[in-house]
């Protein structure tokens, strides 16, 4: 029986299929799970390899920084040097950050057992309670030094601000801050957060296998070992283009914290503008979460709040400061303060969505 050949076509469709599926899957694994996919590829000896810079013209792997990404995490150890070099002071947002995996783990336990757990000296009676709430040993451990660190400094009574759980069900992973320039940057609240990517010089991997740099073994295992490396990369950089494009959308609402301000942003909008496609964000949003720099807790799904739902927080805003007004007016003055241009039957779509009575019964129920 013969058995035809795949063309080069077909075998180049089926591996970006298997590339796309791969990225997929990176996209949704959970911080655990993606921590355990960074340590392995970065102990891998062919990726150390790729990484020496002693190689004949460098590296074949380079690391580079994302442009607006602001490394709380590395200097709130600087940070913390300093306190406990003399300073009486304790800065309790950069304790949770240089912390951040411990954090994690208190905000999964919820707010009655993180209470209980504050409340215990014994470090051995802690970790029976820990481990009866089904903590393994290393995130146990994270936790005991987050605890202990903080009783240092004598800030027990300051720990309620360290298992807010507004947003219970999503994970934690960066605030937006101001930057320099007047727009927002990126700082990360947790370990696995990506600040760089890896810039693979496929050329040079090229040459070198050809030249004999890599053994027989190294050379199979090289395309599977950059395929999760671009994996590991494309989860970064969709991470970082959705935060960057979700401050520059709303940045408005970011400077001063008023709900009408949130733009009618969608996912499919994003993704266009950032190049992506928009499974690719709706993976991303799912089950994170973010703080705001005033350090409020929002869950990235809510700053994507349609058309509908922004007009409607328009009209909010509009009766909270004018209750009297009219449907016609209520129409005029968003196009005066928003720039809506909305008729006055759409604005009373909106009223009504909103639970909010005619402006009849509302001048009645005034007097």
């Amino acid at each position: 029986m013969n058995i035809p050949r795949l063309s080069h076509r077909v075998v180049a469709r089926q591996q970006g299929r298997f590339l796309l599926a791969q990225r997929a899957r990176t996209l949704q694994l959970d911080a655990a799970s993606f921590k355990e996919l960074l340590r392995r590829v970065e102990a891998d000896s062919l990726f150390r390899r790729l990484l020496d810079a002693g190689l004949p013209g460098g590296s074949l792997v380079k690391r580079r920084a994302f442009s607006r990404m602001r490394n709380r995490l590395k200097a709130a150890s600087a940070d913390m040097e300093r306190v406990s070099a003399g300073t009486s002071g304790f800065d309790l947002g950069r304790t949770l950050a240089d912390h951040a995996e411990g954090v994690d783990v208190l905000r999964r336990l919820g707010a009655d057992r993180s209470q209980a757990l504050l409340g215990m000296e014994d470090q051995a009676e802690r970790k029976r309670c820990l481990k009866a709430w089904g903590i393994g040993e290393e995130e146990s451990g994270l936790l005991q030094a987050l605890l202990e660190h903080v009783s240092v400094f004598g800030a027990m009574a300051a720990l309620d601000d360290l298992a807010p759980l507004p947003v219970a069900s999503c994970a934690l992973v960066a605030q937006f801050e101001p930057g320099p320039d007047g727009g927002f940057v990126i700082a990360p609240l947790v370990s696995y957060f990506r600040t760089e990517r890896y810039v693979i010089e496929y050329g040079r991997i090229t040459e070198a296998r050809r030249t004999g740099l890599f053994t027989e073994a190294e050379a199979r295992r090289l395309p599977a070992l950059l395929g999760e490396v671009e994996a590991i990369n494309f989860r970064g950089d969709t991470l970082h283009k959705i935060l960057c494009g979700v401050a520059d959308a709303h940045a408005q609402f970011l400077r001063g914290g008023r709900e009408a301000d949130i733009a009618p942003l969608t996912q499919l909008d994003l993704a266009q503008s950032i190049g992506t496609h928009p499974s690719a964000v709706c993976r991303i949003v799912a089950g994170r979460s973010v703080l705001t720099p005033w350090g409020e807790e929002r869950a990235l799904a809510a700053f994507f709040p349609g058309k509908r739902r922004h007009n409607e927080q328009a009209v909010a805003a509009v009766l909270s400061e004018e209750p009297r007004l009219s449907d016609r007016e209520v129409a005029q003055r968003l196009r005066e303060r928003f720039g809506l241009r909305i008729s006055r039957r759409a604005a009373a779509l909106y009223r009504c969505g909103l639970s909010i009575p005619n402006s009849y019964r509302r001048r009645v129920e005034a007097k």
